[in-house]
């Protein structure tokens, strides 16, 4: 209740406190403010000035006047209205239609004076009630004045105190700036010859690594060329080189002989030294016998009978041969696969095999004793000559191996250190995902931090990742590792983390305009995004396919690069701190400017609601009012948040501006308007809101009491002066 609506019940109350009420003749139903127009000495003038009757046609029960002025106290005019004094409490007009129609309306009974109703006068039983509500609410106006007047008293000291840091942060961020352009220049000094050092260092590693892979090479040809002589002629020949199918060009599972031709550079067969040339074309597909085998052939029908066929036949010529054959037997239901393949390479490749015909009912004979002499000195002939080719050739490539591994022995024993891995650039966007490296642990990486980690740049190369690294390298986990568990908070951790939150949600209001829109994907795909994030591949290292070279590990940095390296590192670290330093002034400095750039009203009385919020629990819904900020809306029985609106401007009438604000720009309404709030202020003693209301579609009202609001209630002796004429 506004304090003018106060003044005027109190001024109105008073002839009842101070005395009787002292009656003014005039005609039933006219005002005391009308008096005037109507002496009964006088012919009566219509208000509306449409015409003059005798006086005596005034409350004769018949309209004269269009205005109804002329029966203030009868019916007989539609439009006609009726003035009740209620001596005791508030005066009141009512409709002309309402005078004796049996019910009374005025608490005087002045009304119903013709139409024989029973009515009391409860004038004075109202009057008196609301003296007391009167009398409440003056108190609760002077109990809220006097709040306001220490809010305002502490808005003052507190708007000072505020002044006082910016301009003690004002003159810490010069000499913090002073100081980070001095270790700038610091960290660029130190990192020139850092990086000199690192690059003449990895130019030596890769060129070592490049004699040690060229030296691989060397051996691996010399025993890819051995393996391809099965004849040890000293050639590799085109027959020699067909059975390699995975080096077939067209890829058409084939390898013809004009193909093979083409692998050997057009020749039929080459040497060691051509073969160098040719090596060089076919290395990168080329598979040594003993590595994964090839697929064994399927086996045709006529295959399976001829196998058949030679077995039963040699068991029955050769019984030395297989006289553990029942042993076999049982060891082939045992390992299938590989005793069949076993048994394919028993069968002597020079045993002549008679053509099975359909009509062979009757096994062949067996051969004759000369016969069978001839035919086991021939398989024994061919396997010594097999067994001593291969024993040279084992004894060649011996040699190959031994001699490629003392070069490798020896670059091994020079340089015993562990290469981080091979990246061309590494950028300070893929390191943000991070959070465990954050700087400040206040839960984000932000840019600036990230530069930070990086020396400063916004993307590092190989050798400079490796000074990075050993500043990161305690904190950094794998995307594949598991997440460290989250730190025990205490209470106070719990609390300083809520008021951080609505404080940075009261600084920065915009950054809630799509919260909404995230929390539902967060909820629809938080799943995904969990086993998307333990698939992702670390963004710091690109890991190329391992090489056989890549075996031997760089080298530790010498005493001097190492030192170089340490020197930069520090000067980093140093820069770092004062950056980090320097950001958080700024931080604060932006924060204080905003906060007393607000317009909290004629005596800063409303910046105690900064930064705090006030919720009001519904059936439905909890309210959120945060002042200055946004308000809110969440189910509550578990939900998204919806945002109402964030703070606009005071919106109130001109002559009391400050009792009415606004919030636009909330969650837009499906085929709607944007939300939006009006938070009507009213003075109380305490901070409330009291109730909330959605008068029109997508558009809330809320009631909010608070001392702020409260003016000073009028003193008796004011009221006294200017209502003497009653």
């Amino acid at each position: 209740m506004s304090c003018a609506h106060l003044l005027l019940l109190m001024s109105l109350a008073l002839p009842m406190r101070t005395g009787a009420a002292v009656e003014i003749q005039r005609p039933r139903g006219v005002p005391l403010s009308k008096r005037q127009f109507y002496e009964e000495n006088k012919p009566f003038t219509c208000l509306d000035g449409s015409r003059t009757i005798p006086f005596d046609r005034v409350n004769d029960d018949y309209c004269d006047c269009k205005d109804g002025s002329d029966e203030p106290g009868t019916a007989a005019c539609p439009n006609g209205s009726f003035h009740c004094t209620n001596a005791g409490f508030r005066p009141a007009f009512i409709p002309s239609s309402r005078i004796n129609d049996g019910i009374c309306d005025c608490c005087d009974t002045t009304d119903e004076y013709n139409s024989g109703a029973t009515c009391q006068n409860t004038c004075r039983e109202l009057g008196r009630k609301e003296r007391e509500s009167l009398q409440i609410m003056a108190e609760i106006t002077k109990e809220g004045f006097m709040l306001k007047q220490q809010l305002i008293h502490e808005a003052k000291r507190g708007q000072e105190d505020k002044q006082g840091k910016l301009t003690e942060l004002q003159g810490s961020k010069k000499g913090l700036e002073e100081k980070v352009e001095a270790l700038r220049t610091v960290k660029e000094t130190a990192e020139d010859p850092e990086k000199e050092a690192k690059e003449r260092h990895l130019k030596a590693w890769e060129e070592q690594k490049e004699v040690i892979r060229m030296e691989k090479d060397k051996a691996r040809m010399a025993a890819a060329f051995l393996e391809l002589d099965d004849d040890a002629d000293g050639y590799v020949s085109v027959a020699e080189l067909q059975s390699h199918l995975e080096l077939d060009p067209d890829s058409d599972g084939s390898l013809t002989e004009t193909e093979t031709q083409g692998l050997l550079g057009g020749a039929d067969k080459v040497d060691t030294s051509t073969f160098e040339s040719v090596w060089s074309g076919i290395k990168d597909k080329y598979l040594s016998e003993g590595q994964s085998d090839p697929p064994a052939p399927v086996e045709t029908p006529q295959e399976e009978e001829t196998r058949d066929f030679v077995s039963d036949h040699d068991s029955d010529h050769y019984p030395e041969d297989y006289a553990g054959e029942e042993e076999d037997v049982e060891d082939d239901e045992e390992d299938d696969d590989h005793e069949e393949e076993e048994e394919e390479e028993k069968v002597p490749p020079t045993v002549p095999t008679p053509e099975k015909r359909e009509d062979d009912e009757v096994s062949m004979p067996p051969y004759d004793a000369e016969t069978q002499s001839l035919i086991d000195g021939q398989v024994l002939t061919e396997l010594q000559g097999s067994k001593k080719g291969l024993e040279e050739k084992v004894e060649a490539l011996r040699t190959v191996k031994e001699t490629s591994e003392d070069p490798e022995k020896e670059a091994k024993e020079r340089q015993p250190f562990h290469f981080l891995g091979r990246v061309m650039f590494f950028c300070g966007h893929e390191l943000q995902s991070h959070l465990e490296l954050d700087p400040d642990s206040d839960g984000s990486l932000t840019e600036t931090e990230t530069q930070g980690l990086l020396g400063g740049a916004d993307k590092v190369d190989t050798s400079t990742f490796e000074s990075v690294w050993s500043g990161i390298k305690d904190k950094y986990l794998s995307e594949g590792q598991s997440d460290p568990p989250a730190p025990v908070e205490t209470p106070q951790e719990e609390e300083t983390r809520e008021f951080v939150s609505d404080h940075d949600s009261d600084h920065y209001p915009e950054d809630y305009a799509g919260e909404e829109e995230d929390v539902e994907d967060d909820e629809e795909d938080g799943d995904h995004e969990e086993e998307e994030e333990e698939e992702k591949v670390p963004p710091t290292v690109q890991t190329p396919e391992k090489r056989e070279d890549d075996e031997v590990s760089m080298p530790p940095y010498d005493a001097e690069t190492q030192s170089l390296i340490d020197a930069a590192q520090k000067a980093r670290d140093d820069f770092d701190e004062a950056e980090r330093a320097l950001r958080e002034v700024d931080d604060q400095m932006k924060n204080l400017e905003k906060e007393i750039g607000f317009d909290f009203g004629p005596s800063a009385e409303f910046a105690y609601l900064y930064s705090q919020c006030y919720e009001l629990s519904t059936s439905e819904y909890i309210y959120r009012l945060c002042p200055f900020n946004r308000v809110s809306q969440k189910p509550k029985f578990g939900g998204s948040e919806t945002n109402l609106g964030l703070w606009g401007q005071w919106v109130g009438p001109e002559d009391n501006l400050y009792s009415v604000m606004k919030y636009d720009h909330g969650l837009g309404c499906w085929q709607g308007p944007n939300r939006s709030t009006t938070v009507k202020l009213t003075c109380g003693k305490e901070t409330v809101v009291t109730s909330t209301s959605e008068p029109s579609r997508c558009e809330y009202l809320m009631e909010f009491t608070t001392p702020a609001v409260c003016q000073e209630p009028p003193s008796l002796d004011e009221v006294l002066h200017g209502h003497t004429e009653l």
